[in-house]
């Protein structure tokens, strides 16, 4: 069977997008986390749960 070029050449593009908004995420999180921040949860990579770390007395 053979595999339409367009189709594969999407689901490359959306691949792509995918990864860089995953990266995009990722470079928040670290962020935050020099900050004072930790993960919580991520949610397909989309979506961070985040938490504040209060220092302890």
């Amino acid at each position: 069977m053979r595999r339409c070029p367009l189709r594969s050449a999407a689901d490359r593009f959306t691949r792509g997008t995918e990864n860089t908004m995953f990266d995009e995420v990722l470079s928040a999180v670290e962020f935050l986390e020099t900050r004072g921040w930790e993960l919580v949860n991520m949610d397909q990579g989309f979506v961070a749960c985040m938490r504040r770390v209060h220092p302890r007395p």
